[in-house]
This record gives structure tokens, sequence and C-alpha cells, in this order.
């Protein structure tokens, strides 16, 4: 009841300042999806880990297209 709110406006301020967070968080989920991890891990873990690499992206810049964050992603 208070961090949902708080995580959420988080999200959404991230996806203001990068382009291509929205969709390597949408390409993030499909592929648990499919690969049946979706039950496993929870929604905003994979948002807060998709976040976590663009907000804390050292050594590298923060990802500039969706491909190049799954990649990230699978090395967190």
């Amino acid at each position: 009841m208070i961090h949902k709110p708080k995580l959420a406006s988080a999200i959404h301020n991230i996806a203001v300042e990068f382009t291509s967070f929205s969709p390597t968080i949408r390409l993030a989920k499909r592929w648990l999806s499919c690969h049946l991890f979706s039950g496993l891990i929870p929604e905003e873990a994979v948002e807060l880990m998709v976040a976590y690499l663009f907000v804390s992206p050292q050594p590298y810049d923060a990802p500039t297209s969706p491909v190049v964050g799954l990649l990230r992603y699978f090395f967190v």
C-alpha cells in the first residue's frame, strides 16, 4: 500500500528518462514467460533489475536499445 505507488512512480520516471527502458522490461518479461519462469519471479523484481541496468550502468553507458538491455539483464 505504501511501497507500490512509490515503485510505480520511480519506474515511470525512469521510463520517461530512458526510451528503451519500457521495451526492455517487456522483452525481459516475455523471455521469462516463454521459459516458464514468470510464475517464479515477481514482476516488480524484474522491473527493479532492469531499472538497475539503466540507473547504475557502470562500467558501461545506459542501454540504448531494448536488445542490449535484455542482454545485460541476463548478466545481472
